[in-house]
């Protein structure tokens, strides 16, 4: 299953698939990909409770966001905060 997700990344099959976006993240997931179960490609629908999935995934948000503001300083050459979750 593994080796058939990266080979379509490197093999460009994956363009061939309809994507989900995954709102906290704002990172595209493919609805099917050949032959890999379409259960596992979300994260979400491989957790027994949604809600503790939302949760921890909001979780997991903020500590990206958190640990980004270690990285803004007027130093900074980039500012990358843009492009991480949004909560």
């Amino acid at each position: 299953m593994l080796k058939t997700c990266i080979t379509s990344i490197l093999n460009g099959s994956i363009n061939d698939s309809e994507f989900d976006t995954m709102a906290l993240f704002n990172i595209q997931i493919p609805r099917t990909l050949n032959a890999v179960e379409t259960k596992i490609l979300n994260p979400r629908n491989t957790w027994s409770n949604a809600n503790s999935y939302d949760k921890a995934a909001k979780k997991l948000a903020l500590m990206y966001i958190e640990n980004f503001k270690k990285y803004l300083t007027l130093e900074s050459e980039y500012d990358f905060t843009h492009a991480g979750p949004k909560v």
